[in-house]
C-alpha cells in the first residue's frame, strides 16, 4: 500500500499541473481580452482625441496658413482648445477610474497629414474644411453626454 500512495502522489503533481493548465489559459485570456469601454470613458476619449486633433492643426495652421484670417482663427483655436482641454483634463481627474485616451483616430490622423502636406491657399481650404467638420462630428457627442451622460462632472 505505500508503494501505491507514494505512485499516486508522483502522478499528482502531473495532474494538478495539467488541471491548472486550462485555468492559466483562462487567466491570460481574461488579461488580454480589454474590457469594452463605458459611454463615459468612450465619451471622454473621444473627446480627448478631438481636442489633440484640433489643437495639432491650429498649430499647423499657424505656421503655414497664408490667409491673415486663417492664421488669426487659429490662433483663436488653439488658445481655447487649449483652456478647454485643462478643463476637461480637470473634470476628468475628479471621476474615479477614468482616465480618457487622446489617440487620434484614422481619419484624424489622415487630416493632419494632408495639412501636413499642403500648402498656399490648398492648405487654408483644407484647414477650415476640416475644422468646420470636426466640429461637426463633436457636437452630437458633446450634445448626447450632456443629455444622457453618466457623471456630472462632464457633462
Amino acid at each position: 500500500i505505500p508503494l501505491l500512495a507514494l505512485a499516486a502522489c508522483s502522478q499528482a503533481p502531473e495532474a494538478a499541473n495539467t488541471a491548472a493548465e486550462p485555468a492559466a489559459a483562462n487567466v491570460a485570456e481574461a488579461k488580454a481580452a480589454p474590457r469594452p469601454r463605458s459611454a463615459t470613458e468612450t465619451y471622454a476619449d473621444k473627446t480627448a482625441a478631438y481636442n489633440s486633433y484640433v489643437r495639432a492643426a491650429a498649430a499647423l495652421a499657424k505656421e503655414k496658413a497664408s490667409g491673415g484670417g486663417v492664421r488669426s482663427y487659429a490662433a483663436m483655436v488653439a488658445k481655447e482648445q487649449l483652456d478647454f482641454g485643462l478643463r476637461f483634463k480637470l473634470a476628468t481627474a475628479k471621476v474615479p477610474g477614468l482616465l480618457a485616451n487622446p489617440t487620434l483616430s484614422d481619419q484624424q490622423q489622415a487630416n493632419l497629414t494632408t495639412l501636413q502636406n499642403a500648402s498656399g491657399a490648398a492648405f487654408d481650404r483644407a484647414f477650415v474644411a476640416q475644422q468646420v467638420a470636426a466640429h461637426q462630428a463633436m457636437l452630437p457627442v458633446q450634445q448626447g453626454y450632456a443629455a444622457n451622460g453618466e457623471d456630472a462632472e462632464l457633462k
